[in-house]
């Protein structure tokens, strides 16, 4: 079978959840069947869309470049012709029997047009919540869950994204510098500054002529949604949120995602002398590592210590974000231990009893929770979305109050009041679907969407 990838980014140059799996996902199916993937990179050096070809790893691999910048309309940032056309190409040199979308932010909503073209069947793992939400993640720009989903709350959220040209581009430039300086929990002054800015750039129309590129978005995106065979959701949490969108209920499924066990066999954790907390990510706002620091800033540091594993990454409007954490991390107990490569994981998390995933959005099926579950570590996590269905209170880990600190401490004091605690949450962690199980079945969603074609 010719199976053919796309996703908004690939490794070595993202190593995010969604751009990993894809590439696990590829490897062991390419073991049997002749594997393709097109993804997008960004380098601002080459050529706008240049298209490289090469072979890495048995995998037959297309790069896109295209560098974010302004586009001189709202709707050219989720379709792109050209992308889509240089897509084009690539189905017709290929030639795949089937598809699987990732993700296609970056990229453009018109390569479902292009398969739709060629008759071409195709499945697509929803990993987030783009096609609904423009920032993916229901969360606002002050980082506030988005409860309420109306275009009119959406269009609130996305003015800044919707002026995209000529003075309203250095006013935004402006905007951005200011509010990037501001601390993280400065609301008030950030919504201040908002509002002038889009009084500014809109010429005092207000914000009622958002609303109509929100609608045409949404619509947009279920059309899209509509064109793709199968719609994969790795958390029924994520699969609820889809069909309440307007996505057919039967033409969505659950499946979770697979992982390579190979980094955690022999696994051998290392023995320490307090209970070891641990973070394992990016740090950027929405994973709610300063939940986390301000929670632990009230556990005795001669009993526990916090390990921070992760990079800085640049995160719209919150450039200050670094600063904030760097500084709240200057305490007793408190290891902040950088960046780490894929193959090292393992290792991290032999410096790491028990795993907080902090998140202040409703997150989907984190990779990083099946990977403390394959390195026997608990999960303190939060209680909502698909973090809450992997993660069972008092059985394999420990809930709390989303975006609460004082919830999350009194869960960690849990450990630290009763040593014996985490030993038992070991007994309870269930077995991680492995990525070789997980391609098989991909192959038979595949088959079936094949012969139906």
């Amino acid at each position: 079978m010719k199976i053919a990838h796309v996703i908004h980014g690939f490794p070595p140059h993202n190593n995010a959840g969604a751009e990993t799996y894809t590439y696990k996902l590829a490897l062991a199916q390419a073991r049997t069947h002749e594997v393709s993937i097109f993804h997008r990179i960004e380098d601002a050096r080459a050529p706008k869309y240049k298209v490289k070809r090469e072979n890495r790893e048995g995998l037959d691999v297309w790069s896109i470049n295209n560098s974010l910048g302004y586009c001189d309309s709202y709707e050219k940032t989720y379709t792109n012709p050209a992308v889509a056309e240089a897509f084009g190409r690539f189905l017709d040199e290929v030639r795949p029997d089937v598809v699987h979308i990732g993700h296609l932010t970056h990229l453009s909503t018109l390569i479902a047009d292009e398969l739709k073209k060629r008759q071409i069947p195709t499945v697509m793992t929803l990993h987030d919540y783009w096609a609904i939400c423009p920032r993916g993640q229901l969360i606002d720009s002050e980082l506030q869950v988005c409860g309420d989903s109306s275009e009119a709350r959406c269009a609130q959220c996305q003015l800044l994204q919707l002026r995209t040209s000529g003075f309203s581009q250095k006013a935004f430039g402006l905007y951005k510098r200011i509010t990037g300086t501001l601390h993280l929990g400065n609301n008030f002054m950030r919504g201040f500054l908002r509002r002038i800015y889009l009084r500014i750039s809109s010429g005092g129309k207000g914000d009622k002529d958002a609303i109509g590129p929100i609608e045409r978005r949404r619509r947009h995106m279920l059309e899209t949604l509509g064109k793709i065979d199968l719609l994969i959701a790795p958390s029924n949490f994520l699969r609820e949120q889809y069909t309440k969108f307007g996505v057919e209920p039967e033409k969505i499924i659950y499946s979770d995602y697979g992982f390579d066990t190979a980094p955690f066999e022999g696994f051998e954790r290392k023995p320490g002398d307090k209970i070891r907390f641990g973070f394992v990510g990016s740090i950027i706002p929405t994973k709610g590592l300063h939940v986390l620091l301000e929670a632990f800033d009230g556990i005795d540091p001669g009993k526990a210590e916090l390990n921070v594993f992760g990079g800085f990454t640049q995160f719209y409007e919150f450039d200050d974000y670094p600063q904030i954490i760097k500084k709240a991390a200057n305490r007793p107990g408190v290891n902040m231990r950088g960046s780490y490569l894929a193959h090292e994981i393992a290792g991290v998390f032999a410096e790491i009893d028990m795993l907080v995933v902090p998140s202040i959005w409703y997150e989907n099926s984190p990779l990083v929770i099946h990977e403390a579950f394959m390195a026997s570590a608990p999960v303190i996590t939060s209680n909502s979305g698909g973090m809450a269905e992997l993660v069972e209170h008092g059985v394999s880990g420990l809930l709390f109050e989303q975006n609460d600190a004082q919830s999350l401490r009194d869960a960690m004091k849990k450990s630290t009041d009763d040593p014996t605690l985490i030993e038992k949450l070991r007994a309870g962690i269930p077995r991680v679907k492995t990525i070789e199980d997980d391609a098989a079945d991909m192959v038979v969603l595949y088959t079936r969407l094949i012969e139906n074609r």
